[in-house]
């Protein structure tokens, strides 16, 4: 199982190599390494061979903050994702 983070760079950057996009994103931007260092904790997690794996794992805010990295122009991604976000918490 890939983390959500790595998803979220795979389907964004239209990478197939989501692993080492991100660990070049982390190393150009000082604050993302940073910021995913302090709120990206690693969790357990059973990988696609059967085997636990530790993974990173993000909140909203650190997903955004991802996502503003790929796509320096993510407004209305945002404002989209915070609408789907309020549907779900509605239901």
């Amino acid at each position: 199982m890939a983390s959500q983070n790595l998803l979220v760079v795979e389907v964004l950057a239209e990478t197939s190599n989501a692993t080492d996009y991100f660990k070049k994103m982390r190393k150009r931007d000082e604050q993302l390494h940073a910021f995913v260092g302090t709120n990206c904790p690693q969790v357990e997690m059973m990988g696609t061979a059967g085997k636990k794996r530790k993974t990173l794992v993000a909140n909203t805010e650190t997903i955004f903050r991802i996502i503003q990295s790929i796509l320096p122009k993510s407004r209305t991604v945002q404002a989209r994702l915070a609408k789907l976000g309020m549907k779900g918490f509605k239901k």
